[in-house]
């Protein structure tokens, strides 16, 4: 689960409550997280917010709602790094990129529900552009990894 820095400001108690797919989410400054450059391909939009679902079926994957088009949200799952995910070399990489150590940051990827053939849903997580918040900072950013070894798709 994704660390959460301390509060230590009255700011941080300010909530912002929002109608999600799965209902009422109440994002705080623990939760938002700000994306300078945007999503890739969203770059007009910076501010997330990220959060457990409330709802137990959902398991581990979060909610990463958009704070200024309340239509725009993703699933994200926390992802971990290692040999069955991302190798820990790409991860350090795509670090440098936003300044933050592998140590000091979260990791999430973008899942992707549609139809399969067989008439079920398709599950499928983004390897290929994990998204990385510095944990401290709450900055965030979306790294498509230079390694093409990963898939866009990857099927869970």
């Amino acid at each position: 689960m994704p660390r959460h820095p301390p509060s230590d400001s009255a700011k941080d108690d300010a909530l912002i409550a929002v109608e999600t797919r799965f209902g009422t989410i109440a994002f705080g400054a623990k939760n938002i997280v700000d994306f300078p450059h945007g999503l890739i391909g969203l770059s007009q939009w910076h501010r997330f917010g990220l959060s457990p679902i409330p709802d137990k079926r959902m398991g581990q994957f979060m909610i990463l709602q958009s704070l200024e088009d309340l239509g725009l949200s993703f699933l994200v799952l926390p992802l971990q790094p290692g040999p069955t995910t991302i190798a820990r070399e790409d991860i350090e990489e795509a670090c440098a990129t936003i300044s933050v150590s592998a140590s000091e940051a979260d990791f999430f990827t973008v899942i992707t529900l549609r139809k399969s053939d067989s008439g079920g849903i398709a599950v499928s997580a983004n390897l290929r552009a994990p998204i990385i918040v510095d944990a401290k900072s709450r900055i965030a950013r979306q790294c498509l990894l230079s390694n093409p070894r990963y898939p866009i798709r990857h099927p869970l």
